[in-house]
């Protein structure tokens, strides 16, 4: 993710009608990519065909809804640091994280999407005869709507690894032949 918030970075910092207007594109892309990742992680569990709609906020809620229900959620997996004792109270034993992967809300995330095509990526309809089509939208809006899909990036970059879900996984075979996937109900933790 690093080199795409960079690139874009770079974008915003040419300051022109342009640059700007593409640097919304890299934006949109760079959160398509953080939700179809996700999907990514997790296709053993859903397949593409099962996906009713595309856009990433639909693949992610239909992740949350159909795989994992934590999906949205920061997820730290932390080990012992010394084999189970008994008497041991497990909150009272001492901890090593393994890492960490940065939840974020699929609502926000489509919100953001949406934003940046309806400022940036759509020629403007006119209202009169006698008006001109710009050939690009606002430069300010569009570049403060850049800085916040930056800022989300920046945040989801901290996570040190990804999940595609912890527990006991279930296994069956559909009657048109394929195995499916899924966690077991309520085995999801963290610690």
């Amino acid at each position: 993710m690093d080199p795409v918030i960079k690139h874009i970075d770079a974008l915003l910092d040419e300051d022109t009608d342009q640059s700007v207007t593409y640097a919304a594109l890299e934006a949109r892309l760079a959160l398509e990519r953080v939700c179809y990742d996700r999907f990514r992680q997790r296709h053993d569990y859903i397949s593409h065909e099962q996906l009713r709609r595309w856009q990433p906020g639909a693949v992610v809620n239909m992740l949350i809804k159909e795989v994992n229900e934590h999906l949205g959620k920061t997820l730290t997996l932390s080990i012992s640091k010394s084999p189970i004792a008994p008497g041991v109270k497990l909150e009272d034993d001492e901890y090593m994280e393994v890492g960490t992967e940065i939840g974020f809300n699929p609502q926000n995330i489509a919100k953001l999407w949406n934003a940046l095509a309806k400022l940036a990526l759509y020629a403007h309809l006119s209202e009169h005869r006698n008006d001109a089509i710009p050939a690009y939208g606002d430069r300010p809006r569009i570049r403060a709507k850049v800085e916040e899909v930056q800022a989300e990036l920046r945040r989801l970059a901290k996570g040190t690894m990804t999940f595609s879900g912890l527990g006991e996984e279930v296994k069956f075979e559909c009657s048109c032949g394929e195995l499916n996937k899924r966690r077991a109900t309520g085995s999801t933790s963290t610690v």
